[in-house]
Order: C-alpha cells, then sequence, then structure tokens
C-alpha cells in the first residue's frame, strides 16, 4: 500500500490514527479533517510528512483537504511564511491566495469583531492571526 486516506472525522481523530500507525503509515496520506487542521499539518511536520498540496472544498463549511508525503528534512511549503499563520491556514492556500480561504478570514475576523469588546483574550488573539492572514492577500 502507498497511500492512505483518512476523511469526514475530527483532526483529534486522525492524528490519533495516524499515531497508531506507526511504522505501518504508508508514504503518502490524504486527510480531510472536519475541525482542526492545524492539528494535522503539525503532526506532518513533526513526523517526516511534507504537504504536497492542499485544497478548500466547499460544503456546509469549507472542508479542508491535505495531501502529504512522506520526505526528509523540514517541509518547504513552510518557508517565508509566519509558522502559526501557515499551520492554522495551510501554507499552500495562503500563497495560492485561495478565494475560499479568503472568505473564511473575512467571515472569521467579522464574527471575532462582534466577539473582541467582551474582552476574552483567545477572541482578541484568533481576530489578530485572522487579521495577519488577510494581510498577505495586499
Amino acid at each position: 500500500m502507498d497511500g492512505a486516506s483518512l476523511t469526514g472525522m475530527g483532526a483529534r481523530t486522525i492524528v490519533g490514527i495516524l499515531e497508531r500507525a506507526g511504522d505501518a503509515l504508508p508514504p503518502r496520506v490524504v486527510a480531510q479533517p472536519n475541525d482542526a487542521p492545524e492539528r494535522v499539518r503539525a503532526w506532518a511536520m513533526r513526523r517526516g510528512y511534507h504537504l504536497a498540496g492542499e485544497a478548500l472544498a466547499p460544503g456546509f463549511w469549507t472542508y479542508p483537504v491535505l495531501h502529504l508525503r512522506r520526505a526528509p528534512g523540514p517541509d518547504p511549503a513552510y518557508e517565508g511564511l509566519p509558522l502559526e499563520l501557515a499551520t492554522r491556514w495551510g501554507p499552500l492556500l495562503l500563497r495560492a491566495r485561495d478565494d475560499l480561504l479568503r472568505a473564511r478570514l473575512e467571515a472569521d475576523v467579522t464574527r471575532l469583531e462582534r466577539a473582541a469588546p467582551f474582552g476574552r483574550p483567545e477572541v482578541a488573539r484568533d481576530l489578530a492571526l485572522a487579521r495577519a492572514a488577510l494581510a498577505l492577500w495586499t
């Protein structure tokens, strides 16, 4: 087997399956987490998988689809981008200035701006990150 596909699950479940596979894991993995794709991206960086491709598929919300390949050394997809932004939203999506990603970021900024006055630190942090990601389009 040279590939595996894990789709339609939460990122925590996907990462758990990948961890348990250990050395039996094939060199190519396609993952479509229903939430928190940054967990899958972080796992890939820790375990020697590079991001070979990524896309957002429209649906009830936008579903990230990550194509990972085992490769040596640091993943070049993340070079030159703030790691926190690239891990959260996807370095290839940010570089491509993906239209679905931009729409999601704009919606996040609008939603978070309404919540920011209530003073929750995580809201302010998420708002700053979304704004920083949007600034890559300019």
